[in-house]
């Protein structure tokens, strides 16, 4: 069965990690923004924050 969404507990409990990035300009929620993104990958952006 798939989980309802949203749910990052679910997701992060399967190799996944939140990322927050800051992107100057974007206006509907702030702005910064934040996804999950596989650990295994390699995921480099001069954005993200810390």
């Amino acid at each position: 069965p798939q989980p309802r969404l949203p749910c990052a507990a679910y997701w992060l409990g399967r190799g996944f990690e939140q990322v927050t990035m800051h992107v100057p300009g974007l206006q509907e929620q702030g702005e910064y923004y934040t996804f999950l993104a596989k650990k295994s990958r390699a995921f480099q952006c001069p954005g993200r924050v810390p």
